[in-house]
């Protein structure tokens, strides 16, 4: 039983980056999704998304929270195993065959027209944009070939994560039990104060090591991502 992996200790392994938000994109969503494709192209399909919201008060410009303040898509079919979990209590829950750009863009305009923002007399604006489940490339299509499984150390014990394969290459999903809290990379996105804050955890270690192809690709989305105006820390 060969294990060639491990689960970075929790939160994992963190890179941050700063973007101040143009005037062509006022609510900085668009900006956003741009950074989301780019670690698409990476081979990171996200499973689940999740927004929390708020209203703007037009006389204090100050946070008041609408009555239904977190919203969670989640693709209607995921791998068997993978865990899909709000963080947040009492979201308002949606399902979609992909979470696709168009998808999350509806997504989003639908929860701002609907969170209760009209009942305190603010207007809606999203402050976060978490993406937890997801399925990440990991290498070409024989990667492992002769494994079915990919089994990676935590302190939890042994996590045993399937290998799916198809024409683009090899994939693992997440997160999955015994550490339902931390799948492949995690991707958050704050707004506040006309600033955009990106925050990607690796959790599973293939990303970092510098012999793994998917550490490549993820090294070429962080350089991508600062050619946009992304900055670093």
């Amino acid at each position: 039983m060969e294990i060639d992996g491990f689960v970075i200790k929790f939160p994992g392994h963190s890179f941050r980056f700063r973007n101040v938000m143009a005037e062509a994109d006022a609510s900085g969503f668009a900006t956003a999704l741009d950074a989301v494709d780019v670690l698409r192209v990476c081979g990171w399909e996200p499973l689940s998304a999740e927004a929390v919201l708020t209203c703007v008060s037009p006389e204090s410009a100050e946070d008041v929270s609408p009555a239904r303040p977190h919203w969670l898509l989640a693709r209607a079919e995921v791998p068997p195993g993978t865990i899909v979990q709000a963080t947040r209590l009492d979201p308002v829950h949606a399902r979609a065959e992909h979470l696709s750009r168009p998808t999350l863009e509806g997504w989003l305009s639908s929860a701002l027209a609907d969170c209760g923002c009209a009942e305190r007399d603010g207007e809606p604006e999203w402050r976060e944009l978490r993406f937890d489940a997801c399925r990440a490339w990991s290498g070409p299509r024989d990667w492992r070939g002769t494994q079915d499984v990919a089994r990676l150390r935590t302190d939890e014990g042994m996590l045993t994560v399937p290998l799916e394969r198809d024409e683009q290459g090899t994939w693992l999903s997440g997160p999955r039990a015994p550490v339902s809290d931390q799948p492949p990379l995690t991707v958050l996105l704050l707004q506040r104060w006309e600033t955009l804050t990106l925050g990607i955890s690796v959790n599973y270690s293939y990303w970092l090591q510098d012999d793994e192809p998917a550490a490549v690709r993820f090294k070429a989305a962080l350089a991508r991502l600062e050619e946009l105006g992304w900055e670093r820390g």
